[in-house]
């Protein structure tokens, strides 16, 4: 417990730690071919604490794990959609979640894309907030590209390391990569 993040998390409000309990028993729930439904009620669920985890559905996809899959969207349609229905303008606030804004610095992202730009503003100072944008998503445009390509086309991957991969995969796309982050 005394690790600095930790504390960090609960100073924040944050709930990293809950997700990352949340994906290590679906990790392990796959590893050890649980039933499928309950993989995607615990996927699920760290989908509706959390929605990073969204990434995982191309490995998923990819291992046609088709129960798993419908089991989390359920989940997360039946318990969103009638909050939605109540509170519409939520779902422009949810959705604004997955923009990135115009890249800024930041002490202390420690995330790829603020080292980019970090480094792009270094190297040339006078560049745009539009030509940083254009980088940004030209950075993800690539690492997501060639992250389905790797999964999509493998003969074969155990589901494990397709998960693995995909989660490294975040930290690389995500543009708000905080010290609590990497618990």
């Amino acid at each position: 417990l005394a690790f600095t993040p930790y504390y960090l998390e609960l100073y924040l409000g944050q709930f990293n730690v809950a997700q990352a309990a949340l994906l290590l028993v679906f990790m392990l729930q796959v590893a050890r071919s649980s039933p499928s439904w309950a993989q995607g009620l615990v996927w699920g669920a760290s989908l509706l604490l959390k929605p990073h985890s969204g990434l995982l559905a191309p490995p998923l996809l990819r291992a046609r794990r088709w129960v798993v899959l419908g089991t989390a969207a359920a989940v997360v349609l039946i318990t969103s959609v009638p909050y939605m229905a109540l509170y519409p303008s939520a779902l422009g606030a949810f959705l604004q979640n997955f923009r990135a804004s115009v890249p800024a610095p930041q002490l202390g992202n420690l995330g790829v894309r603020q080292l980019l730009f970090s480094a792009l503003s270094a190297i040339s100072p006078a560049l745009t907030p539009a030509a940083h944008i254009a980088v940004q998503n030209s950075w993800v445009a690539v690492v997501l590209g060639v992250a389905l390509g790797l999964t999509l086309l493998r003969p074969r991957a155990e589901p494990a390391d397709s998960l693995c991969f995909w989660l490294a995969t975040f930290f690389l796309l995500y543009h708000q990569d905080w010290e609590h982050h990497y618990i």
